[in-house]
């Protein structure tokens, strides 16, 4: 099934108001980037939110380390998952980085990310996806993890 098929029974079940439908870019790569934009100001909204009510905290295992935080820095936290494994390894080489050099290069290199996934997407809206190149991706996708992976233990090992 073709991507913008699926999109449009997405919209049609969703029934969004006409001047919200249209105000929705058409190119994935502004879709996924304005969506990481939104899941921020979402996290930002809801941790302002858990100065009123505390109990607003979700707990959860990432990386093997349980924690909990409030539940804004944890949707911030989790949409920005690409940053942190991307910008987080490669800071870690690096001696004694200010805390807001680090937090504006996670947001910059996830939405980097998001738009290159869009990207992406976009550059496959006319293709058909065959067995050749989606197997092409997943090597490419598991190559990536793998080397995200690389570089956590490398910097355990360092650290």
């Amino acid at each position: 099934m073709k991507i913008k098929i699926l999109y449009n029974k997405l919209i049609s079940y969703l029934r969004l108001p006409k001047f919200i439908s249209k105000r929705i870019p058409q190119e994935y790569k502004k879709r996924f980037l304005y969506g990481y934009i939104l899941l921020l100001i979402l996290g930002v909204f809801l941790t302002l939110v858990y100065a009123f009510v505390p109990s607003f905290t979700t707990c959860s295992a990432l990386f093997g380390t349980m924690f909990c935080t409030p539940t804004g820095i944890f949707i911030a936290l989790f949409a920005s998952l690409p940053g942190y494994l991307l910008a987080g390894n490669a800071l870690s080489f690096l001696p004694d980085v200010p805390w807001i050099v680090s937090l504006i290069s996670v947001i910059i290199v996830s939405g980097i990310f998001y738009y290159m996934v869009g990207k992406f997407l976009d550059r496959q809206k006319g293709k058909k996806f065959t067995t050749e190149s989606f197997v092409r991706s997943v090597i490419i996708l598991t190559l990536v993890i793998l080397v995200l992976l690389l570089l956590a233990l490398l910097s355990k090992k360092t650290g």
